[in-house]
C-alpha cells in the first residue's frame, strides 16, 4: 500500500506516523519518510493513527488492492473548531473505542451490498477476529442519507483486514465504502475521522451537534472491554 500526504504539515505528519509505526516494530528502523505498507497489520495500524492525528485540512491517500482510500478535509458548510489538533501523538487504541465501517447502496446494489458484508465477516473470522456487530438499515441512519449497511470492529488489526477486503472487493456499480473511529465525540468523528474507500458520498454531517470550545480533541482512556463495547456514548 502506498500512501502519501498532501497539505500544509505533510512532512511532519508522515515523519510521526513513521514514529509510530516503528515502535510497533511494523516497519523497520532505517524506513525512509516516503511510506509503503505491507500487510493488514501495517495498514491497519496507519489508518487507524491517521483517524485520530490528521490535522483537518491535510488530505491523505492509501492505494492498494486496487482501490484508494481518502482522508480528506470536511465539506465547506462543516465547521470544524479542532478535530485532531496538531499533537500527533495520540494512540488509536487508547483514543478509539470502536471502528465503524460502512456500505451505502441503494434497490439495484442491495446483492452485492450484503455480499460484501457477508465476505467481510468471513474474512475478519478466517483471520481470527470477531466482528462487534453488524446491522442493516433500510432507513436513514443518522448522517447516513441512503440505505446502508455498518460493520463495528475493535481493534486496527480488525480493521485492516476487513478495509483491505474492502478495497479488494468493492462492487464498480454504485456501493460507496467509508470507515471511520468512534472516539465518542459523533460530529468530528464523521466531519474529520472519516475516510472512504472509493469515490465520496454524501452525508447528512448536520446530524450531530459539533463539540463545544472546551473540546481538546480525542482522548482515551478506552472504555470498551472484553465483555463490553461503548459505542455511541452507550454501553452494548
Amino acid at each position: 500500500f502506498d500512501l502519501r500526504f498532501a497539505g500544509e504539515m505533510a512532512e511532519q505528519c508522515q515523519e510521526a506516523l513513521v514514529s509510530y509505526l516503528k515502535g510497533l516494530r511494523i516497519v523497520p528502523e532505517d524506513t525512509p519518510p516516503a511510506i509503503s505498507l505491507v500487510g493488514t497489520r501495517a495498514l491497519g495500524a496507519a489508518v487507524g493513527w491517521i483517524t485520530v492525528n490528521r490535522p483537518t485540512q491535510l488530505v491523505c491517500t492509501i492505494s492498494g488492492a486496487g482501490d484508494c482510500i481518502t482522508f480528506a478535509p470536511p465539506p465547506e458548510l462543516v465547521p470544524v473548531a479542532l478535530g485532531n489538533g496538531d499533537a500527533m501523538d495520540r494512540d488509536p487504541e487508547e483514543a478509539v473505542e470502536v471502528f465503524h465501517l460502512h456500505c451505502h447502496f441503494n434497490r439495484t446494489t442491495e446483492l452485492p451490498a450484503r455480499q460484501l458484508l457477508a465476505s467481510t465477516i468471513l474474512a475478519l473470522q478466517q483471520q481470527g477476529h470477531s466482528p462487534l456487530h453488524s446491522y442493516v438499515w433500510h432507513q436513514k441512519n443518522g448522517p447516513h442519507i441512503a440505505d446502508s449497511w455498518e460493520l463495528w470492529v475493535g481493534n486496527t488489526e480488525s480493521l485492516g483486514v476487513a478495509v483491505r477486503h474492502m478495497m479488494r472487493h468493492r462492487d464498480l456499480s454504485g456501493l460507496r465504502l467509508c470507515f471511520h473511529a468512534d472516539t465518542d465525540q459523533e460530529y468530528t468523528d464523521h466531519a474529520v475521522r472519516m475516510a472512504f474507500i472509493g469515490p465520496p458520498d454524501l452525508l447528512d454531517h448536520h446530524f450531530f451537534s459539533p463539540p463545544g470550545p472546551e473540546y481538546t480533541g480525542p482522548s482515551g482512556p478506552k472504555r470498551s472491554t472484553d465483555t463490553q463495547v461503548f459505542s455511541m456514548g452507550e454501553r452494548w
